[in-house]
Formats: C-alpha cells, structure tokens, sequence
C-alpha cells in the first residue's frame, strides 16, 4: 500500500485541503504503513501533523485527537525516546480518564503503555505501579483469561523476575500461560514469549527439571 497510500493521499490532499479530515485519516493509514516497515521517523512526521490538525480542528481533548497522540507515543518508543514517549502517554491517559473514566479499555490500554515506557527506562517501582493497576482494571473489564489481560500478566511477571520475586513471577507467568494457550494456541509468538520467559525464571532457581516440565508441551512435535 505505500505507493498507492501515498498518492492516495496526495489527490485528497489536493482535492480536500491537507486539513480536511479525510486528508487527515489518510494520512494516519500512511503513517500505520511507514511504521510497519519501520520507518519510525516518517510516521513520526504524520503523526505530528495529524495532531496538529486534530488540536486545531476538533481540539485537544477529542478522542480522535488523543488516539493519534497515543500514534505519535508509540513512534517515540520505536525510537528509543522515553521521556518524550512519557509525556505524551501521560496526556493520553489524562484525557481518556477524563472522557472515557478510569475503566475503559481505552484508559488502561494508555495506564499499560505507560507501565511499559517507565519498565523500559529502569524505573521498575513505577512500572510496577501502572501495570498492577492495568492488570486489576483488565480483570475487570475482560476477564483473567483474556489476552491483553494475560499480557499485563507476563509484563508485570518479567518486572517481579528482574527484582528476584521468584513466587509472584511464577504465579503470574502461569496464569498468563493458561489464557494465552486458550485464546491464541500454544504456537502463538505471544504465547511462545511466555513460556521462555517461565522456564528462564525456573532455570535461574536451579530448577531445570521442573522447566523441562513446562517447556515440554509447547515443543515442536
């Protein structure tokens, strides 16, 4: 789609103004392309310019204005930009929990994005603080068993593993695996992550029998 996204995106452009909502949605899909060829700092480019757009025509607070600011995060993430990345999630969340309230999906997904910026930077005390509140909310709202619950799950279990909190890991990486194995199957990269992450955390106990144990089911037959 790059190509064609782009001229795409050129004739409404032209055709609507570089302002126009639909230039401005168009621009997003291009954006979500650079990203995925990892071109962080074009998507960065339109992301910053949609949410110019978006400030100046429906105002800072708007949701669609917020959902591209949490675009424009995540570009800074790719990029090994934290603080700015922070920042930027920080408003995001303020905003969702303003509009949406403290338990929708939209709000802890930013609580989860911030757990995972202040884990990335080394402030682990501050992590852990948002993603046990991401966690409590998703249990909430989806149930333990749902994916994006169970990816909070292992988030907060490689925080406990780093910090030697060998019980809690365990616990956490084992309730993780139970709904990632039902919900996305057992080859599943999300899934696959959980398990290696489990049996590093029984390995560095001394306990390579018991990783065997888990490990064993998930290998390839």
């Amino acid at each position: 789609m790059g190509q064609s996204g782009f001229m795409a995106g050129h004739c409404r452009e032209m055709l609507l103004g570089p302002d126009h909502l639909d230039t401005l949605a168009t621009a997003v899909n291009l954006a979500g392309v650079y990203l995925s060829q990892g071109r962080y700092h074009e998507a960065e480019k339109l992301h910053g310019r949609v949410l110019a757009s978006h400030e100046s025509l429906l105002g800072v607070d708007h949701l669609d204005t917020l959902a591209v600011a949490g675009s424009l995060a995540h570009d800074y993430v790719s990029q090994a930009r934290y603080s700015e990345a922070e920042i930027m999630y920080g408003r995001v969340l303020a905003g969702n929990e303003s509009l949406l309230g403290p338990k929708h999906p939209e709000t802890l997904r930013a609580v989860a994005s911030l757990a995972n910026v202040y884990q990335l930077q080394g402030r682990y005390n501050g992590a852990e603080t948002f993603h046990r509140r991401a966690l409590v909310g998703r249990e909430n709202v989806l149930g333990s068993e749902h994916p994006d619950t169970a990816r909070i799950m292992h988030n907060l279990a490689v925080l406990c593993q780093s910090d030697a909190r060998y019980s809690e890991a365990e616990a956490l990486y084992r309730q993780a695996l139970v709904g990632k194995e039902k919900h996305l199957g057992r080859k599943h990269p999300d899934t696959v992550s959980t398990v290696q992450e489990f049996v590093n955390c029984l390995k560095q106990q001394g306990r390579p029998e018991e990783a065997n144990q888990v490990y064993g089911p998930f290998t390839p037959e």
